[in-house]
């Protein structure tokens, strides 16, 4: 990386971000989405989508409904339905 950024969690904590991964597919109910991964040393959440992805993807969230809708690249719709059953994959969705 040409510039050495720093990340900081609501505990105070700093990650220091070594790599960037470019163009990574994320795959959702099996749509493929790319995205820039920032590798970092956080236990617990496997990705962390931002709000420029959330942006880039015309997301609307209802935390009441725990129902999460995005449009692919090719403007389908989808829908993700949340539960409070653990899953195999932790993901945090910031603002």
């Amino acid at each position: 990386m040409d510039v050495q950024l720093c990340v900081t969690n609501p505990l105070g904590l700093i990650y220091h971000i070594k790599f960037v991964v470019r163009d990574c597919p994320v795959i959702i109910h099996d749509r493929i989405f790319l995205t820039d991964l920032v590798l970092l040393e956080i236990q617990r959440y496997d990705v962390i989508l931002g709000i420029d992805w959330l942006a880039k993807h015309n997301t609307t969230i209802s935390c009441e409904k725990m129902l999460l809708t995005l449009t692919t690249l090719e403007g389908e719709k989808m829908k993700y339905r949340g539960s409070n059953l653990q899953k195999t994959a932790s993901v945090i969705l910031t603002t």
